[in-house]
């Protein structure tokens, strides 16, 4: 996805030194790539999402045996399980895309668990 920044964010399943899977930034304007975090555990099925406040947004499945959607704060390079989704009373397993309703709050979906 391009950032407000102009900069290009994704993420890469495999190729990271933790095996689990890297968050990516890519400037189309010097054409550098940066490899900016490796997850300890799998992110999730879906894409990556910028919010209005400028940080970005996506899923992450398995951070100490649950499932997260993480923040990522572009400004300053900061990664940060945003919100733990509890098994059973949340959903689990987030798949797809969260939704940005832009009034603060987001939406997604997850695959089981509620």
């Amino acid at each position: 996805m391009q950032a407000s920044n102009g900069k290009l964010y994704g993420i890469f399943r495999d190729g990271s030194t933790s095996s689990f899977g890297s968050l990516y930034e890519y400037d189309l304007t010097t054409s550098v790539f940066t490899k900016l975090y490796d997850f300890s555990s799998s992110p999730g099925v879906g894409k990556i999402i910028q919010d209005s406040n400028g940080k970005l947004y996506g899923p992450m499945t398995g951070v100490n045996s649950t499932n997260s959607i993480f923040e990522f704060d572009i400004q300053l390079n900061l990664l940060t399980p945003k919100y733990t989704l509890n098994w059973g009373v949340m959903g689990a397993d987030p798949i797809g895309s969260l939704i940005d309703s832009g009034s603060g709050k987001l939406y997604g979906f997850g695959d089981g668990g509620a």
